[in-house]
């Protein structure tokens, strides 16, 4: 989902739609490094490779998300500031916040999406 959307994270739901926790790129190679799955210079092996010739890629983990995010979604009101959402990302060390309206997520803000927001409005859009 994340190649296809061209995302780094996205925030994670129970049934209801309310957040329960962020997962990223990043932890996604958190998990494989930390669970011992061999290096990308054993990746390009061809005793570990599969699919067409030339292109060999690693068997992804039979987990669930749940496994891997970070249980914890610090969250914003879809009125909050640029500033509010630049300060949570500052102090809590996080690159994404999703915004919610009622109970469920309606869209995310993330680091880059501020600092795009600054440049454009500052003239230095390119």
């Amino acid at each position: 989902m994340f190649v296809d959307r061209r995302i780094s994270g996205a925030p994670v739901v129970d049934d209801a739609g309310r957040p329960i926790g962020i997962v990223s790129k990043s932890d996604l190679v958190r998990s494989r490094v930390e669970d011992g799955v061999p290096s990308m210079d054993d990746a390009w092996r061809p005793e570990n490779a599969f699919g067409e010739a030339g292109f060999h890629l690693l068997p992804a983990s039979a987990g669930c998300v749940a496994d891997i995010m970070m249980p914890l979604a610090f969250t914003l009101p879809e009125d909050a500031t640029l500033s509010q959402a630049a300060a949570i990302m500052a102090h809590e060390g996080v690159h994404r916040v999703p915004v919610i309206a009622g109970d469920g997520v309606v869209g995310i803000v993330s680091a880059m999406d501020v600092v795009k927001w600054l440049a454009d409005h500052d003239g230095y859009a390119v």
